[in-house]
Parts: structure tokens; C-alpha cells; sequence
């Protein structure tokens, strides 16, 4: 049987203001209503706003995750403020370790970093089902959301394994901003830059040099980093299409990277959100949010990758593509002719 929250006062405050905003705002998303109206996401379900049934999962966040692997096939779902991706495919080949971890399935690549996790909720939401995780400041990081291939003996029994026998009200606790501003010389930059190898790499180089990551590509070097229009990623993504290239899309917040790698086929606006769809995949980004748009070359072994980063006006990314067959891959020639076209000023060979 499952445990919520509904009979704490609390929740009782919640859902009545709640019941109030969707009377003036009936299709307002839940992540959505709770900016509205102060809230963190996690409250709102953990108060069973618009008929939602909660189930606190007890553990830590990563002990939950680890079962992921007996849900079979699911739908993943990671965003930010301004992109969401959602990709169908099995949890296999789980890492949850105190710090990091990842899945290194056929179909979902995720590398996870769970200093900022909090909880793990099991949600009913009028019989849509989901595992959700959410940060300790209330905002969701990543969910798990079943689909009609999903083994709904297998949510079950995570969601008895984990429940939460006598749930008491969230603890919310903000999550520090660590975005670093630091400034770092040129020389300096560029010689840690030429001795990366992968994506965690670079990850590493912004935290040893206390950086962020736009401050990096505004000081590595045109032939590293160029900033381009940012119009570029509508004509980008139809070019990507009528070359059937292959296609790598990464979206990522505090908590979570996750990466599609495969084809697309279509593209769809509505309004400013532009909708990138394939197969088991969908990718929504709000175009109007973006801000820089950058083309990023780094090493690659004895060759190079290179990226298409687009980012919002706080600095943080908005999300990422690659031509690569995986991250980290050597560039595809098609690929590479496609950014090179874009760059006003050559990259580095």
C-alpha cells in the first residue's frame, strides 16, 4: 500500500492554492503552477496537487536508482528551465556510487552527479506512473515515467521496496550556486584544454581552474571556441536532418547529463519552442532563451570533437549536439564540414 502526505496541513495549503491557480490556468504543466506560486515542484506532488498520489521513497536517492533496472523499458526525462529531452529505452548497465554514477545502456546514456540530490517520489499522476528524483532545494532532476512497455511489476515492487511507511512534510534545502567566475589566463587555459580527452575532461579543467564554462570558451581561443548567431541551430538541426548524419543531443542540469544518439526526423515550432523528433526520442527547447551559441573544438585522442552549445542568459547551457557516433568520439567528417561552415574564423587542426 502506498504512503503520501495528503493529511498534513501542509499539503492541505497546497492543493487549495492550487485548485485556485488551475481555475484561471487549467493546463498550467505542475512544474510550471509551482513557480506560480512559490513552490518547489516536489511540493506540490508531495502535497497530491491535481489528484496526484505521492509515495516518499525512503534510502538515499542512488539506492533507489540502482532498481531502476527492473522497470524494463521507460521513458527518461531530464531538463532544465529551457529544454527538456525525453528518451525510451531500458536502464541497463547502472552505476550509483556516493559522488557519480551513470547508465551505459543500448539505449540511455546518463552520467549522473548526486551531490545535490535529495529524494526519490513515486507518483501516480491519474494513472500515469513515475519515479522521480529531485534535488534538495525541491526541483526535479530526472524521471523515470512508464510507458506501455514498462514492467509494472517491477515499479511496483521498487515502489514497496522503498516507500516510506510514515512520510512526514519535505525538508527543502536550497542548493548552493557554485557556478565559478573566476578568471584564468589564456596560456594557462589552453594548455590544460590540449591535454583533454574526453567530456569528463573538461568538466575536470573547469573545476581545477575554478571557472565556468562560458568564461573557458570566451578566453581559450577563436580556433577553440567561436561564438556564432543564434539563429544558426534551426538551420543547423534541418541540415543535420536532409544529411541523415548521424546525431548526438545532450541535455543537462546540476544533476544530470543525458545524451540521445541516433537519428532525427522531424521538426515542428510552436510559438518559441521547437520541437527536435526521431525515433523513442523528443527534444524541446525554448529558442528564445538562448542567448550565445557556441561551436567548441577539443581534442580527441590524435583527433578532435566538436560541439554546438547553446546557453541562456545565466551562463548555464541549454543544450548541446555533436555529430559523433558517442560523446567523446573523434569527429564525423560530415559533421565537421557542417561546423566549419558555420565558424567565420578557421579551428584548429
Amino acid at each position: 500500500m502506498t504512503t503520501t502526505t495528503d493529511n498534513l496541513p501542509r499539503a492541505q495549503q497546497i492543493r487549495a492554492e492550487y485548485n485556485t491557480l488551475r481555475q484561471c490556468h487549467p493546463e498550467l504543466p505542475v512544474r510550471d503552477a509551482a513557480h506560480a506560486l512559490g513552490h518547489s515542484e516536489m511540493e506540490l506532488i508531495a502535497a497530491g496537487a491535481g489528484g496526484i498520489t505521492p509515495t516518499p521513497l525512503g534510502s538515499r536517492p542512488q539506492q533507489v536508482f540502482h532498481s531502476l533496472s527492473s522497470l524494463g523499458r521507460a521513458m527518461a526525462l531530464t531538463r532544465n528551465d529551457w529544454c527538456v529531452q525525453e528518451r525510451h529505452g531500458c536502464y541497463e548497465d547502472i552505476h550509483a556510487g556516493s559522488r557519480t554514477g551513470c547508465v551505459l545502456g543500448k539505449d540511455l546514456t546518463l552520467r549522473l552527479r548526486f551531490e545535490n540530490w535529495g529524494s526519490a517520489w513515486a507518483v501516480n499522476d491519474n494513472g500515469q506512473c513515475s519515479i522521480q528524483f529531485f534535488d534538495s532545494g525541491g526541483t526535479a532532476v530526472h524521471k523515470v515515467v512508464c510507458t506501455e512497455n514498462t514492467n509494472m511489476r517491477g515499479y511496483l515492487d521498487v515502489v514497496r521496496q522503498f516507500a516510506v511507511a510514515c512520510p512526514c512534510w519535505p525538508t527543502i534545502r536550497p542548493v548552493e550556486n557554485t557556478t565559478a567566475s573566476l578568471s584564468t589566463s589564456p596560456r594557462i587555459l589552453r594548455s590544460h584544454w590540449m591535454k583533454m580527452d574526453s567530456g569528463d575532461a573538461f568538466y575536470s579543467l573547469l573545476q581545477n581552474l575554478k571557472i565556468s564554462r562560458l568564461t573557458a570558451l570566451r578566453t581559450v581561443g577563436s580556433d577553440l571556441a567561436q561564438q556564432i548567431d543564434n539563429v544558426i541551430v534551426e538551420h543547423m538541426l534541418k541540415d543535420v536532418i536532409r544529411q541523415r548524419m548521424p546525431f548526438v543531443c545532450s541535455v543537462r542540469n546540476h544533476g544530470v547529463i543525458q545524451t540521445h544518439c541516433g537519428a532525427i526526423s522531424r521538426l515542428e515550432r510552436n510559438g518559441s519552442w521547437f520541437s527536435v523528433l526521431g525515433d523513442d526520442f523528443e527534444l524541446n527547447i525554448d529558442t528564445s532563451a538562448i542567448t550565445q551559441t557556441w561551436i567548441v573544438h577539443r581534442p580527441a585522442g590524435s583527433d578532435w570533437t566538436t560541439s554546438f552549445e547553446c546557453f541562456a542568459a545565466n551562463g548555464d547551457q541549454v543544450v548541446q549536439f555533436s555529430g559523433a557516433n558517442r560523446p567523446g568520439d573523434p569527429n564525423l567528417p560530415s559533421w565537421h564540414n557542417l561546423m566549419t561552415a558555420f565558424c567565420p574564423e578557421p579551428l584548429a587542426a
